[in-house]
């Protein structure tokens, strides 16, 4: 009896560290939410009653207690938090479960619970050690980047304290950096960039064999055993309290700061008086405090080339060594959507991915991804000749996601292109083939929710950032991807004013001159409201259709219907058919459609 209780308690012990309820109910107690919605994948929901019980219960112990919920309905990407469906349940925050793609939030803040699943942590470790050991003596790389996926990140300092020891043994070795999570919780983006609080750096977190065999202490944002149980509370930006001193210093008036609030004119009456020593010292100090500002600003930007943050994964390389001299290791499942992510941002880099589950190993970037590569820049070539866009909305809550619509809306038009912006859930080729005017759609989702084999399309469906390289004109792609919205926006700035080049291009698609059909005159008679100049261009347009024939360019929905399309609905007279005369209306047949009442039997 004793045995079959110890064993119940520990079962009970391991279930509750599954799903992270201590510390889940710490962040909604601390937090003071009373209304929670849990969001559970699919294959997680057999366990959503359970565990909503689990925390209502808790928080109710506490003295906190909270409404919880749970979204039943299917969302379009269940890597992402589901804002919209949070918010009609008019919730204080969600609750995610499994992995998840951690993409900036838009409203509501997070709690991330990844889940557990069990890592052999001696056999990873050694793994780890001896391929940093070999690539140090065979490579030119400088460190190995090592990558977890989410449901094993339990274990990371454990792995870490494995490859201390191992590494004594080692005279030569690769620097081993370890990728981690910042926190489980998450703020939306509205509220982070209203504090004034200056954030630190993340500490470095990596290990190497010194030539003596010792080890330098390493610093690892996971060394604490309770890392995940600890709330993260955003400082209130009303709060001066909970605010830094650099943050307080901001808000102090010049007398609390010891500044004289002279204005020049009260000063203006009173003889100044040149001492040539104080000048001098003057500019001296200054000069200091240039060449001071001129190394912060060096040191920001080495720190900032040896740091990287993606799908939720943050990392601070040693002093010295640039992604380029990385290897890049990912420990888990090759087939998590994360791991894509990673493969096509860093397609440049060496890889190696190793499975504990299935103990497999393997070297080089996947085949998969280099025909997935091949195949998006096949689709960027596409996209440049094609004149009508459809812009399909896959996501209302990753932050972003306005910004990143008007900016294909900007450069489609100064392509000379138009678009139509969409919103249908979840896209699949039904619903997508009612629009068969569209011929290239650009996906505005979580870059984990990208659509990225079309085949079954009707239109091949485009990234955000795949859409920047057609409309742009001239652009050579380098093999630079991404699936960020942040990365748009940064090219998007760079690129700002720059028009598409006016001459026809060749396209080796169709063996066809494409020209940029955007006109200055008619951007300019639009806003300006120039009713004659808009009917002169658009005659001479439809004049320059009509010449080409049937092979024209259709450059909007409405001239496909007129030019292509043969089905264009009822026959009425809107649609060019002949007017019919009006008639009395008669009673009709009346029964089922199987047989009416005036058929006879057979």
């Amino acid at each position: 009896m004793e045995a079959d209780k110890s064993s119940k308690t520990d079962g009970r012990r391991v279930w509750r560290t599954q799903w992270d309820i201590a510390g889940t109910v710490s962040w909604i107690v601390s937090r003071g939410f009373s209304r929670v919605t849990l969001q559970f994948p699919d294959e997680l929901l057999q366990e959503s009653t359970v565990v909503a019980a689990a925390l209502q219960k808790e928080c109710a112990t506490r003295d906190t207690p909270a409404q919880v919920s749970i979204l039943a309905d299917t969302s379009y990407n269940s890597l992402s938090v589901d804002e919209v469906a949070a918010q009609h349940a008019q919730a204080d925050c969600v609750v995610h479960y499994g992995r998840a793609s951690m993409s900036p939030l838009s409203c509501l803040p997070a709690y991330f619970v990844f889940g557990q699943q069990p890592l052999e942590v001696a056999t990873c470790a050694v793994r780890i050690a001896q391929y940093a050991a070999d690539k140090a003596e065979k490579s030119e790389h400088r460190a190995l980047l090592v990558l977890m996926d989410q449901v094993l990140l339990h274990a990371i300092s454990q792995v870490q304290e494995h490859i201390k020891q191992l590494q004594q043994s080692y005279t030569n070795t690769l620097q081993i950096v370890f990728a981690d999570v910042k926190s489980q919780a998450m703020e939306p983006n509205a509220k982070i960039s209203s504090e004034t609080a200056i954030q630190p750096q993340p500490a470095p977190c990596y290990c190497k064999a010194s030539s003596k065999g010792s080890m330098p202490p390493s610093v690892s944002t996971s060394a604490d055993p309770d890392r995940q149980k600890i709330p993260f509370h955003a400082a209130s930006p009303t709060s001066n309290e909970a605010a830094p001193d650099s943050a307080k210093a901001l808000s102090r008036t010049p007398s609390e700061l010891g500044v004289s609030n002279t204005t020049p004119e009260s000063n203006a009456a009173e003889p100044r008086v040149f001492d040539s020593a104080h000048e001098q010292s003057s500019q001296g100090a200054y000069a200091s405090l240039r060449a001071a500002d001129a190394e912060v600003h060096h040191q920001d930007d080495e720190r900032a080339a040896s740091s990287g943050q993606i799908a939720g994964y943050s990392w601070q390389l040693p002093p010295g060594v640039n992604q380029d001299a990385c290897i890049m290791m990912w420990i888990g499942a090759d087939d998590v959507p994360a791991l894509t992510h990673l493969h096509l941002t860093f397609n440049k880099m060496l890889w190696v991915m190793y499975d504990p589950a299935e103990n497999s190993w393997q070297e080089g970037l996947p085949i998969a991804i280099s025909k997935t590569l091949k195949r998006r820049y096949f689709l960027v070539e596409k996209a440049k000749n094609a004149n009508v866009i459809g812009i399909l909305v896959g996501t209302l809550g990753v932050s972003g996601y306005k910004d990143a619509i008007d900016s294909i809306r900007g450069l489609a038009k100064k392509a000379g292109k138009k678009t139509y912006t969409m919103l249908m859930g979840k896209p699949n080729p039904a619903k997508l083939a009612n629009f068969p005017e569209v011929e290239i759609f650009v996906m505005v989702a979580d870059p984990q929710g990208m659509i990225l084999d079309s085949k079954e399309y009707y239109a091949p469906i485009i990234t955000p950032y795949e859409a920047y390289m057609a409309f742009c004109g001239d652009l050579e792609w380098d093999g630079d991807y991404s699936l960020d919205f942040s990365a748009l926006q940064e090219h998007v700035r760079a690129t700002s004013g720059e028009l598409a080049n006016p001459q026809p291009r060749f396209s080796l698609l169709d063996g066809a001159y494409h020209a940029n059909t955007y006109s200055e005159d008619l951007a300019h008679a639009l806003e300006n409201g120039n009713v004659q100049t808009i009917t002169a261009l658009a005659k001479r347009a439809d004049h320059a259709l009509q010449l080409t024939g049937n092979n024209h360019q259709v450059t909007s929905a409405s001239e496909y219907l007129q030019k292509r399309r043969t089905y264009r609905g009822l026959e009425a007279p809107i649609v060019g058919a002949e007017s019919k005369p009006v008639v009395r209306a008669v009673q009709g047949q009346t029964g089922r459609a199987a047989r009416y009442q005036h058929e006879q039997e057979h």
